[in-house]
């Protein structure tokens, strides 16, 4: 085939061009891959910190950041931070990545988020994702959201010690100080010879709230929750003109509940009768008898309500009531002393009022119950 010149010609220029198109493209794209290779080489790593710089993680908003090493042991007490101690070297197998080998960083950072659910530092509190089985340990003001994210806590992982931790997760030690910063309201302990350092950065000595004035109150005033079971008293004790005989004026009450015939033990050192009241007593209602009785001693002389079949029962009922009545008022006393003592601490004080008020409130507890079986026993002799 011949060409013209022309064809020549339009041969010679064209096809230097298509060739020309053709690899103008490929290489901006080699050197901008060779560029980021040499730009990620020369780049300081997110890891590294300038000279006299310690890095460290810092928990509340997820992240490395580079500050004195003051500051990071400080971040790192107060369970804000953790100090990145240590860069890992992370082996990656080529069949578990399409990257090729050339392109894998020489080192990564283990990640201090996945360090610290080995231990959790105080201030935290260890969380699981029931849906995935992930435990973590977060910040203990992250916890809310969290668990209205699906986030459980988990009890059963202790947190790890710390020279700081926060009361509500960790009750205070013995030698430790409660602390509240001024503006956060954040509630810290520590050891007492750090708290002069730490009044500078805006802590103060937090008293724990104690018993209040009213509560106490509520406690000496434990009885009168307690409703009055029917009793006897008597009124008076006379002589008469014959020899160890005495005339016994008596009063019956229903107390909180209603009393159908009721029956009278009076009883003395030589001698005991049963008298049968005609009345029926309705709640809060009194009756009054009269009687005699011969007794050696007059002081011996006792009325008092008794039943039929339950006699033996009620009349126990009624002696341990007695005694629980006794050990209430000597528990109410020994508050009320507890109360106007000096401790060492406030802390000692306010343990040792809760400890006598727990004791008093056990007795009141016992008290009560006792009472509600005396009623129920007087409710079905009665109805």
């Amino acid at each position: 085939m011949r060409f013209s010149g022309a064809t020549n010609l339009t041969i010679f220029f064209i096809i230097p061009l298509i060739l020309a198109i053709g690899i103008i493209p490929v290489l901006p794209m080699a050197d901008s891959l060779e560029a980021r290779q040499e730009r990620l080489a020369s780049e300081p790593s997110q890891t590294e910190c300038r000279t006299g710089q310690t890095l460290v993680f810092q928990i509340r908003h997820n992240q490395f950041f580079c500050t004195s090493q003051e500051t990071a042991e400080r971040w790192q007490q107060l369970g804000l931070a953790k100090i990145v101690e240590q860069v890992e070297v992370v082996q990656v197998r080529e069949d578990e990545t399409e990257i090729p080998s050339e392109q894998l960083p020489a080192t990564e950072v283990s990640d201090p988020r996945f360090e610290m659910e080995k231990e959790c530092p105080g201030g935290n509190v260890f969380l699981e994702n029931p849906s995935n089985g992930f435990i973590h340990c977060a910040n203990i003001f992250s916890v809310p959201t969290l668990l209205l994210q699906g986030w459980v806590i988990l009890d059963d992982i202790p947190t790890s010690e710390t020279d700081y931790h926060f009361p509500h997760l960790t009750k205070c030690e013995e030698g430790e100080a409660e602390l509240k910063h001024s503006s956060t309201g954040h509630i810290i302990c520590t050891s007492t010879d750090k708290v002069d350092s730490l009044f500078s950065e805006g802590w103060e000595l937090f008293t724990p709230p104690e018993l209040s004035d009213l509560e106490i109150q509520s406690l000496l005033n434990i009885e009168e929750e307690i409703q009055d079971a029917p009793y006897t008293t008597n009124l008076e004790i006379l002589e008469t003109d014959e020899q160890d005989v005495y005339q016994v004026i008596f009063q019956e009450c229903a107390g909180d509940t209603t009393v159908r015939d009721p029956v009278i033990s009076i009883t003395s050192d030589t001698q005991q009768q049963k008298i049968q009241l005609m009345d029926t007593l309705h709640r809060n209602d009194c009756t009054w008898g009269v009687t005699h009785i011969r007794a050696l001693d007059p002081s011996t002389i006792k009325a008092q309500t008794v039943e039929f079949g339950d006699n033996e029962n009620l009349v126990a009922l009624e002696q341990k009531i007695q005694e629980l009545q006794q050990q209430v008022e000597k528990e109410r006393q020994e508050l009320v002393r507890v109360k106007n003592m000096n401790f060492d601490t406030h802390q000692d004080y306010i343990d040792a009022v809760r400890e006598q008020a727990d004791n008093l409130r056990s007795v009141g507890r016992e008290l009560r119950s006792l009472t509600s079986e005396y009623y129920t026993i007087l409710y079905y002799l009665h109805r």
